[in-house]
């Protein structure tokens, strides 16, 4: 398993597989004219790190990734030079043919030691890769992970893609790992169950969720495909701008992407989100408007990728 195959690695970066997340409110209320602006900060306790196990490919072989049909001539192959660093960096290139049964949806997937275990064990963490999209689809990226190995058995995959488009450029994607990013794609088993014992991972491309990559003619190439823990979010502020209209401010951390939500009323189920994921390590800013009333904003991690 991930957690016990690792467990040397895991000792030299200080036994971060037994933090857990810890949530902290922060509540500052700030008056504009009629109503009041409720700030709700939320904090993990983790550090920017990488943990247990990275796929660079620099050793020649694919690392486990396969495809369903292992005797189709498209099975993905390890290239020795032009990835993220240049050349002699290695990479995983996988095309699929968008027609027929084999090779044609876009998916590849890995069911060895390397990417199994318990991720909730973990505390809050995330997948990082590099990827290039050299086809001619644009691809709506999504990971895939379930607690067995099979075709129908349980599935869960990311609820929103991170859109690569056709412009055969390497870039760095982020995908949370965290239960409110994911839906069940396949079986009755819970988010949380899977990610308490996952056996197989995909990285697939659906423009919906699924357990099953879409049959497109496309090729993707991917790199330094690693888990990393989460930095704790950083506290927001808020400065007003003009009437009911404000700026929610932080400071991001590189890499990592930022979602601003909304609620009307706390406690809250149904967050609304305002405007569009955010990265960079400068103060990030991002335009609210309130009515009369209350509004409660909260940050949380997102998917996304840059160049």
């Amino acid at each position: 398993m991930l957690l016990s195959a690792c467990r040397a690695h895991q000792a030299r970066i200080s036994g971060l597989a037994a933090h857990v997340a810890r949530t902290t409110i922060h509540p500052f209320i700030l008056t504009f004219k009629s109503y009041f602006l409720l700030l709700v900060q939320t904090t993990f306790q983790a550090s920017a790190v990488d943990l247990v196990h990275v796929d660079d490919f620099e050793g020649g072989s694919p690392q486990n990734w396969l495809i369903g049909h292992r005797s189709s001539p498209n099975i993905p192959v390890n290239v020795t030079t032009g990835g993220p660093a240049g050349a002699g960096d290695n990479y995983l290139s996988y095309t699929s043919i968008g027609s027929g049964s084999i090779a044609s949806r876009m998916l590849v997937f890995n069911r060895r030691l390397q990417w199994e275990g318990n991720y909730l064990a973990l505390g809050p963490v995330g997948f990082k890769l590099d990827v290039r999209n050299a086809g001619p689809t644009p691809l709506n990226l999504r990971i895939g992970l379930s607690d067995s190995v099979g075709e129908l058995d349980n599935w869960i995959a990311t609820a929103q893609p991170v859109v690569i488009p056709t412009n055969n450029t390497w870039m760095s994607v982020f995908i949370p790992i965290q239960e409110g990013n994911f839906t069940v794609a396949q079986g009755s088993v819970s988010v949380s169950n899977v990610l308490a014992d996952v056996e197989s991972i995909r990285i697939f491309s659906s423009a919906a969720p699924a357990f099953r990559g879409d049959v497109i003619d496309a090729t993707i190439h991917f790199d330094n495909l690693r888990l990393v823990s989460l930095p704790s979010l950083p506290r927001l502020s808020i400065e007003k701008t003009s009437g009911s209209a404000a700026d929610v401010k932080w400071t991001g951390t590189n890499g990592f992407f930022y979602q601003v939500i909304s609620a009307a009323q706390l406690p809250s189920t149904s967050f609304t989100t305002n405007g569009s994921a955010m990265s960079g390590s400068s103060e990030l800013r991002q335009s609210v408007g309130t009515s009369s009333g209350n509004a409660f904003f909260q940050l949380q991690y997102t998917g996304g990728a840059k160049e």
